[in-house]
């Protein structure tokens, strides 16, 4: 007797059963195929389903699966302010996308794991609240569907916590790997990314949104920035009003840029994917993860980069006006998030004072 089938994936048949799981945010139905060796075992998949399904939890659905699914299908469409969308879509595109939560089952993440997630990161305070609340929407999302139970309520983050961190940036071993590293037939290309965000501040939204008109007497003017949106990556207006500036760029990167835009005829983006369109964040930060690795510098996040321009710049006695206004940011956000002081130039100021009291004793 023939076996029951009523599709054909990858030239094998199976039986196919649609059930309908949940809503969206729009009320549209959520549909959930389980496929079976032929009816009665696609059945059961279903009857097992159900049965988690009234525990709470969804044993078969990945964390990244479903998350996934809820920025592009629910979060996407919700009544959020474009902002907030562009923001949060960001924030899971950096922070949550490849993260280690991805290793967990929907029923198998708890507040413990969440907490250890967020404890292990290195960023801003806002950030971390950002990164909270679209969690705190994917789960009560998840909640309400059924797939489990939300765990946020019990996740703790400390101002003082993100404070003894103090600013990540890279060692002056680690800046010299960078700028010293050898050009090859496969990482010149993004290199030079790097090294022109290492060297003019910028962030990787204004980065990768940059055209050769916007190269003006050895300065590049920033006017707008890459984001994400329910359309795919598009160039948008700055971060801010403060974000819109001119950087002077450093004289060997602009020679190796003058060098670069002879290869460049197809477009006019300094960085572009190979087909001449806007570069995809997550192969661009595959190939900074890539490149740090190769020339055996621990990883640190993209916007470290710009974390150690501005360091950089404070240490060597630039005022802060000069480099909020560098950062496109104000004097209190680049104080606060970006002007690290070691404990190097801590010691020489109280050197200084030492040699004060000595004149004066």
């Amino acid at each position: 007797m023939a076996v029951k089938t009523n599709c054909v994936i990858n030239g094998i048949p199976y039986y196919r059963i649609r059930k309908k799981i949940g809503v969206d945010a729009d009320g549209k139905p959520i549909v959930k195929p389980f496929y079976g060796k032929n009816k009665t075992d696609a059945e059961n998949q279903v009857k097992a389903w159900e049965e988690n399904h009234k525990a709470g939890i969804d044993k078969d659905e990945h964390f990244s699966v479903f998350m996934k699914y809820y920025i592009d299908n629910v979060f996407s469409k919700d009544n959020h302010a474009n902002g907030t969308k562009i923001r949060y879509k960001g924030v899971y595109n950096r922070y949550i996308k490849e993260s280690d939560l991805n290793q967990y089952k929907m029923n198998e993440i708890s507040g413990q794991a969440i907490q250890r997630y967020f404890n292990s990161l290195s960023v801003s305070y806002s950030t971390k609240i950002a990164i909270r609340n679209i969690l705190t929407l994917f789960f009560r999302y998840a909640e309400q569907q059924g797939y489990c139970r939300n765990p946020m309520d019990v996740i703790k983050i400390s101002r003082e916590n993100v404070k003894t961190k103090g600013i990540v940036i890279f060692t002056d071993e680690e800046v010299k790997k960078i700028i010293n590293s050898e050009k090859t037939r496969y990482n010149s290309y993004n290199r030079f990314l790097f090294l022109f965000a290492l060297g003019t501040g910028l962030r990787q939204g204004e980065i990768l949104g940059l055209t050769y008109g916007d190269i003006e007497n050895g300065h590049v003017k920033v006017v707008k920035q890459v984001v994400n949106s329910d359309e795919g990556r598009k160039i948008a207006d700055t971060k801010t009003d403060n974000s819109i500036r001119r950087v002077p760029i450093p004289k060997t990167l602009l020679d190796e840029l003058e060098e670069m835009k002879k290869g460049h005829k197809d477009t006019d983006y300094i960085f572009a994917s190979r087909y001449g369109n806007l570069m995809d964040v997550n192969n661009l930060i595959r190939s900074y993860k890539r490149f740090l690795k190769s020339i055996g510098v621990q990883y640190k996040d993209f916007h470290t980069l710009r974390r150690t321009y501005a360091t950089t710049l404070c240490e060597n006695g630039i005022d802060i006006n000069t480099i909020a206004d560098l950062l496109g940011n104000t004097v209190a956000v680049a104080a606060k998030y970006y002007a690290f002081v070691s404990d190097r130039k801590k010691q020489e100021a109280a050197d200084k004072i030492d040699n004060i009291f000595k004149l004066n004793g």
